[in-house]
């Protein structure tokens, strides 16, 4: 399943949403031991949702991703979290993302943290620099996927 995961946020890197979709049902028909998979599955669909334009929802799936997280999967939790300063809403991420930076070691908490700060003082220069040091190209995913009417395609069963 985790693999499969991976193949929808591989689509979403490219702005294929209904590839993204269409690899999340096919994962859904699928089972896996490992703990990081249904939070891996359900962090893609909130990617999803916000390709599809449904920033809300994708912020409300990503929340509950995030508390899932915050017992045992702190390395985890710092992407996920900033996931919301993504989605707009850094000031629900940027508590947490200081709280984390004093948690998990190395590096990579760094940029989440910085980018969150600085998108709630607008340090547009300084947000910049956050953005390089852990800005994935799921940022930049624009989606494909539209009907006929050229309306946003349904992301499926992605909804928390």
């Amino acid at each position: 399943m985790w693999a499969l995961v991976g193949i929808a946020q591989g689509h979403l890197l490219l702005g294929d949403g209904a590839s993204a979709a269409a690899a999340l049902e096919y994962a859904d028909a699928r089972t896996s031991p490992l703990a990081t998979s249904w939070s891996t599955r359900e962090r893609a669909c909130a990617w999803l949702l916000a390709c599809h334009g449904d920033l809300g929802l994708a912020r409300r799936l990503i929340a509950q991703v995030a508390e899932a997280s915050a017992e045992h999967l702190w390395n985890f939790e710092c992407g996920v979290v900033h996931d919301l300063v993504r989605f707009g809403d850094p000031e629900a991420a940027v508590g947490r993302l200081g709280e984390l930076e004093q948690l998990v070691q190395g590096p990579y908490i760094r940029g989440p943290a910085a980018h969150a700060r600085a998108a709630v003082t607008g340090d547009t220069a300084r947000r910049r620099r956050g953005r390089a040091v852990r800005g994935p190209a799921l940022l930049r995913a624009r989606c494909r996927g539209v009907d006929g009417a050229g309306r946003p395609a349904p992301a499926g069963g992605c909804a928390p």
